[in-house]
């Protein structure tokens, strides 16, 4: 499949079963990659997933905002 998601949009994404999914993300412009970059640093060094908060927090960085609750699992 794929999606189109215009810039400044609101979105999220989930997976349907149990399986995890793989995707390619195309990001234009750039930038989106520093997110992912400072998202598995902070995990790594925490030693866990990071909590909706942290995640707003390394967003507001790249001047991001993160909207709504996560999807349920």
């Amino acid at each position: 499949g794929f999606i189109l998601i215009p810039q400044g949009l609101p979105h999220t994404f989930a997976t349907a079963g149990p399986e995890p999914a793989r995707f390619l993300a195309v990001h234009s412009p750039a930038g989106f990659e520093q997110f992912s970059i400072d998202v598995a640093d902070a995990e790594r060094q925490l030693g866990h997933e990071l909590e909706p908060a942290e995640l707003i927090r390394i967003a507001s960085r790249q001047d991001w905002q993160i909207v709504g609750p996560p999807l349920p699992a």
